[in-house]
């Protein structure tokens, strides 16, 4: 049985796009050629927990009983069980950088990787993410 989508292809391009656009300053996606991608971690901005949380609220709507159990999320397990891979990061300007990084599915390990990303500011504002999952659709 083939499933449905849920939005058609220029609803999630407009989505993309937003995702990358900051100010008025569209960045480009983070698959494009024109980004200089570097393995050496010691230039990512310091995140805390705050930025983390206020992203998830706000911006995933994720509720506070949700925050709580954290621990029991598919994603925090995956980075815990080794599951995440190939980080690197990529200075866009002053201001925002991406850090981009591989996931290996948790059921199908031999399957290709998700590729997931987040856009952040040099203070460690989470601005935005994609995940190439079809749960994040």
């Amino acid at each position: 049985q083939k499933l449905e989508r849920k939005c058609n292809l220029a609803d999630e391009s407009a989505r993309q796009l937003e995702r990358r656009t900051v100010n008025g300053t569209v960045y480009p996606h983070p698959d494009s050629s024109d980004i200089l991608w570097d393995t050496c971690l010691a230039q990512i901005p310091s995140i805390e927990a705050y930025d983390v949380q206020y992203y998830l609220k706000t911006k995933c709507l994720w509720t506070n009983d949700r925050l709580k159990k954290y621990k029991s999320d598919n994603s925090f397990r995956l980075h815990t069980n080794g599951h995440i891979s190939d980080v690197k990061t990529a200075k866009l300007d002053s201001d925002y950088c991406y850090i981009r990084g591989l996931c290996t599915p948790e059921e199908r390990q031999s399957a290709d990787p998700y590729r997931v990303w987040i856009l952040i500011q040099q203070d460690g504002t989470v601005v935005s993410g994609e995940c190439t999952c079809v749960a994040y659709v």
